[in-house]
């Protein structure tokens, strides 16, 4: 998971840290921001600054046995998500460097691995949909679903809320943004718009591959680029639309690909009047008004 990046920060000349134990079984939580800064002592060592929890501020970053999944530094901000059985959603007011504290938190079912920052107070969460099991399941007590793509209004950090959540799939379903942050793809357009694309293998359909009830498989249907458009200027009529998706394969046409680029290493690039889509050694291209060419 190249991910881990976006748990360091650098920022007015201090270094954010978020680190994780592997605690799922302790029940024990273990997630920690760190706040460090140059040593006026020892040069060319850091020193802390502060750090959360503390004994002023007790309250963990996730409850017991949840581990740390996406997280995003931006300004004087730290958002974390955690899970078990639901996406936690914190964000973390750094603006006094010698007391971070928990500013608000938000429940949604679910997770976000992926948290990408938008204009006007939005923030965008990309993960799975996941129910809760009465036996283990498969994500720290969770059975993991479709794909799912979460616009939350985060403009007033003590009330973060969600405004849509997007379901893509059923289980089964994966992407390659949930392996590689390069897969995600964002082009701001002129009117205040901001386009995104997403690689998703999707599983869909009627019945179940394989198992029953929120642990069952559902058969491959399409492979490609899966695309939104955020339309509105501000929290109160912001809305994901979703554009037509770029499909490269199709369980009509043929059997699923062997290595599938959308949950491996899709990558793609937009422009303004069009979409390039690559993977494996092949690239897809759709214009404006949505029509699909290629491979090439």
């Amino acid at each position: 998971m190249d991910k881990a990046a976006f748990r360091l920060s650098e920022y007015q000349g201090r270094l954010r840290a978020v680190t994780s134990g592997e605690t799922i079984w302790s029940g024990v939580n273990k997630n920690r921001l760190t706040i460090l800064e140059p040593s006026a002592l020892a040069p060319g060592l850091l020193k802390t600054v502060s750090y959360l929890p503390n004994a002023r501020r007790p309250q963990p970053l996730g409850k017991p046995n949840e581990l740390l999944f996406g997280t995003r530094f931006l300004g004087d901000r730290l958002y974390a998500v955690t899970f078990k059985k639901t996406d936690t959603l914190y964000i973390v007011d750094l603006a006094d460097i010698t007391d971070p504290r928990i500013a608000g938190e938000l429940e949604v079912p679910g997770f976000s691995d992926y948290l990408h920052p938008l204009p006007n107070g939005l923030l965008l969460g990309f993960g799975k949909d996941a129910r809760p099991p009465d036996v283990f399941g498969d994500g720290q007590f969770a059975w993991y679903q479709g794909l799912q793509l979460t616009l939350f209004d985060v403009g007033n950090a003590g009330q973060p809320r969600e405004i849509q959540r997007v379901l893509m799939g059923k289980r089964g379903s994966e992407s390659a943004l949930l392996r590689h942050r390069h897969a995600f793809s964002a082009l701001m357009q002129s009117d205040g718009s901001v386009s995104t694309g997403i690689p998703a293998r999707i599983h869909d359909g009627p019945f179940a591959e394989y198992g029953g009830g929120d642990s069952a498989v559902y058969p491959w249907q399409r492979s490609g680029l899966m695309r939104f458009e955020l339309h509105g200027t501000t929290a109160s009529d912001a809305r994901l639309v979703q554009l037509p998706n770029l499909i490269t394969h199709r369980a009509t046409q043929l059997s699923a690909p062997h290595i599938d680029a959308a949950s491996t290493g899709g990558r793609s690039v937009l422009f303004r009047n069009g979409t390039i889509y690559i993977g494996n050694g092949q690239f897809w291209r759709q214009d404006n008004i949505g029509n699909a060419f290629g491979p090439y």
